[in-house]
């Protein structure tokens, strides 16, 4: 289960916490993987007293990426998103996080014109 930034700003506007959106995703399907998406260092604090399996680190530079495995190391893993291209994918890897997002695959991919005549 992902629990991305819209799902949490919904969550907090109704009095919930992110560490919440965790355990009430935990106790609702508890057999599912619980990863959550955060865009800055104190959104990580806050979730990892709840210990997600997984964090979604958001559009941060390789020091903030470095920061934010160091506060999971133990707790849980880590997966960096956004900005990932060809040119920053060897810094990206090198901050030791668990896995790498890559959108470009899908949203900056070439089309090809086919088509299929029957004559």
């Amino acid at each position: 289960m992902l629990i991305k930034d819209n799902h949490l700003a919904h969550w907090t506007r109704t009095g919930g916490t992110l560490a919440g959106a965790v355990t009430e995703s935990r106790k609702k399907y508890p057999d599912l993987l619980v990863e959550v998406e955060v865009d800055t260092i104190e959104q990580l604090k806050e979730v990892l007293v709840a210990k997600p399996d997984w964090v979604l680190l958001d559009n941060m530079p390789p020091l903030k990426l470095r920061e934010c495995v160091k506060l999971c190391d133990g707790i849980c893993k880590t997966e960096a998103s956004g900005g990932v291209n060809l040119k920053t994918i060897r810094e990206i890897a090198k901050t030791g996080v668990n896995a790498v997002s890559v959108g470009a695959l899908t949203h900056s991919a070439p089309s090809a014109d086919l088509a299929l005549d029957f004559v």
